[in-house]
This record gives structure tokens, C-alpha cells and sequence, in this order.
């Protein structure tokens, strides 16, 4: 079912569950292929960093974008865009309950 070309790194047994997620939520398709590439570019990340799934949480997310912003990449999301992501993991037993909650937008 995975709408990732290509791998999703250290979130790749996750990107189905996600994507599923996402659908009984309601997202569109186009939303649902956004969300899903950038599992897998902080997927990706996450793979090269040395960084496991249940380490995942706002301070992480923030210091992967920081590193995209100072890779060059001028389209980088802000950490509210991993929100949806963050809450999947939670509920699936994966990362800790975080310190901070973030308001979801789509």
C-alpha cells in the first residue's frame, strides 16, 4: 500500500500504518503524498544520524530541519507539519509522550 518511492529509512516500518492513518483521517491523496515524503526524507535522516524511532520528538524534528536549512533547501516545513506523525507514533506505542503538544494543522 505505501505511496513512498523509495525508502523511508528508520520510519520504513511505520510508512504503511501512517499512510493508513492518514486516509481514516480524511486526508486527501495530494496531502497524504506530501506527508508521506517528508516521512522519508526525516526518515532518511534518521538512518544517517544514528537516531532510532522512539528518539523522535519535537527537539529531533527541529534540529533535522535546521539541518535541511543549512543543507541549502529553501522549502522546509515547520515542526507543526511532523504533528500528525509525531501523535501516530505515540499511539502506536513507538516514541514517549512529548513534553510539549503541537496544534496539528493539515
Amino acid at each position: 500500500m505505501s505511496g513512498i518511492d523509495g525508502s523511508a529509512g528508520a520510519l520504513e516500518p511505520f510508512a504503511d500504518g501512517y499512510q493508513v492513518r492518514l486516509l481514516e483521517l480524511g486526508y486527501q491523496p495530494g496531502t497524504i503524498g506530501h506527508q508521506l515524503r517528508e516521512l522519508r526524507q526525516l526518515g532518511g535522516w534518521m538512518a544517517t544520524a544514528g537516531v532510532e524511532p522512539h528518539e523522535l520528538d519535537v527537539s529531533m524534528i527541529e534540529f533535522f530541519l535546521d539541518s535541511r536549512r543549512a543543507a541549502g533547501d529553501r522549502r522546509v516545513p515547520t515542526v507543526r507539519r511532523f504533528a500528525r506523525l509525531l501523535e501516530f507514533l505515540l499511539s502506536e506505542g513507538i516514541t514517549p509522550a512529548p513534553g510539549c503538544s503541537l496544534p496539528v494543522t493539515s
